[in-house]
């Protein structure tokens, strides 16, 4: 009796050595989860020292056992299904990659344990969760190596020579890392394709006896590529014969939508720089140089759209593998016709105001610099005011003013040169009276100012009245009556 039970005891405690030989049972594979699993285990909390932006995440899986070879795992549904985990050769551990997320927790839920407590026999399930914290901001394009990048990723000189251990991420739109499936086969599918500043992510998967539980990569290659084109409608455009520096596009509409693109002449990749944005600024045309306008800039992607006439820069910061360059062009986005005469303007003014007297601006348009004023078939230049004075015009500041003058109405040309040609301002002023039009619901007068020859709109006005003062004298007699 003794004998037999000697033997069971000797069977059982052998039983329990092969259980916990190493290479049967895992945990110490993971030296931040303790032996003896219990509701205060998880979640893990993992420090990240890497300034890198993704890291790999070691799981258990399928053949998994913790410290009992009854333990049982079971992977996330979802990582089952998302097709960016690496397996190790017996299906022990599971690697997931992980991307750094600035705004809120990173965790990896790597599924449930079904823990055996070897004390009572049963059986309890627990949530098997990693919550890791980066010491500090991840700055990858700090380590990121700059490759020109058309069809094919590169090579990694930091990652060993078996190519074989080495597995490539990307991150796809909405910011979730993606596997790469493949070695020295092209990049096809929309989310590997090469754009400029895309990062991809190479990691050597660690041994399955190693007990590290998270990789940074080893190398993170950024796509860049030779330099871009800007063009806008597709198209080039000729430069201006004054100024090889302006192209111009000439305009059918005032009001006109332009589509702008980065264009990179590779054919393999046409679209590296599609979706940047361009910084958009207006220039100011002179005689003698070309000058950015301030408080003008605007970040522009894809196309804008233009009211009037102007000359516009666009420039673009690229990378390359040495540095950052800038590319640039300037459009002047003009009339049809080289020589461009705006509809005639009347503008209203009081003589005895000083605020609007009939003038000529100086600066009157960006795309141009002041050539001439004409009036009554006579043209006067700028470099002809000795002591800002010529005729009856006084140069003041930015502005040409008609002094002492005689007539109701005069009208003025205002002729600027522009990068093709020109472009004529005509304004006629006429001289008006300030005519008082009633008062408003506040009681406080109204005045407007009508031409002098014109009492049109102010007998109206006082024939109204007349009628509203008689139909309010009829009523109050009626009402006596």
């Amino acid at each position: 009796m003794f004998r037999v039970l000697h033997c069971f005891t000797s069977i059982w405690l052998l039983l329990q050595i092969l259980t916990y030989c190493k290479g049967t049972i895992h945990w110490t594979s993971f030296s931040s989860v303790q032996k003896k699993i219990n509701e205060s285990t998880f979640p893990v909390f993992m420090k990240v020292e890497t300034i890198s932006d993704a890291i790999i995440v070691k799981c258990p899986y399928a053949n998994y056992t913790h410290s009992n070879v009854k333990d049982t795992f079971t992977i996330h549904i979802l990582l089952v299904s998302s097709k960016i985990t690496i397996e190790s050769d017996r299906k022990i551990f599971v690697w997931i990659p992980l991307a750094h997320n600035a705004l809120g927790n990173n965790i990896v839920n790597c599924g449930k344990i079904d823990f055996f407590n070897i004390v009572d026999g049963s059986f309890k399930k627990y949530n098997w969760d990693f919550k890791l914290k980066w010491q500090s901001e991840p700055k990858p394009f700090d380590i990121a190596k700059r490759e020109k990048i058309s069809k094919t990723l590169p090579s990694s000189n930091n990652c060993g020579n078996d190519t074989a251990k080495v597995v490539k991420f990307t991150k796809n739109k909405q910011g979730s890392m993606k596997l790469l499936n493949i070695n020295s086969a092209e990049l096809k599918e929309a989310d590997e394709i090469p754009h400029v500043n895309k990062l991809y992510y190479y990691f050597v998967v660690p041994e399955e006896n190693s007990d590290k539980e998270q990789q940074p990569p080893c190398e993170i290659v950024r796509a860049v590529n030779d330099k871009p084109e800007i063009k806008i409608n597709g198209q080039e455009h000729p430069v201006s014969p004054r100024n090889n520096k302006i192209h111009v596009l000439k305009r059918k509409t005032m009001t006109e939508v332009f589509n702008i693109k980065l264009q990179l002449m590779s054919p393999d990749v046409p679209d590296f720089y599609k979706g940047e944005k361009i910084l958009m600024k207006e220039m100011r045309y002179t005689e003698s140089s070309i000058k950015d306008i301030p408080n003008t800039d605007e970040m522009i992607m894809d196309s804008f759209t233009l009211h009037q006439f102007k000359i516009l820069k666009f420039t673009y910061n690229y990378p390359t593998i040495e540095n950052d360059n800038v590319v640039e062009k300037m459009y002047y986005f003009g009339p049809m016709k080289d020589d461009y005469n705006f509809p005639n303007q009347d503008i209203l003014y009081l003589a005895n105001e000083t605020s609007i007297q009939p003038n000529c601006t100086i600066n009157g348009i960006t795309y141009g610099y002041f050539d001439s004023l004409t009036y009554e078939n006579k043209t006067i230049k700028l470099n002809e005011f000795i002591n800002n004075k010529k005729d009856n015009f006084e140069l003041s500041g930015d502005y040409i003013i008609l002094k002492n003058n005689k007539t109701n109405m005069i009208s003025l040309m205002c002729r600027y040169i522009t990068p093709t040609g020109t472009v004529t301002l005509t304004q006629t002023f006429i001289k008006g009276k300030k005519v008082f039009m009633g008062k408003n619901e506040k009681g406080e007068d109204i005045y407007k100012i009508l031409s002098q020859t014109d009492g049109s709109e102010y007998e109206k006005k006082m024939a109204d009245k007349k009628k509203e003062m008689e139909s309010m004298k009829k009523s109050f007699i009626d009402k006596l009556i």
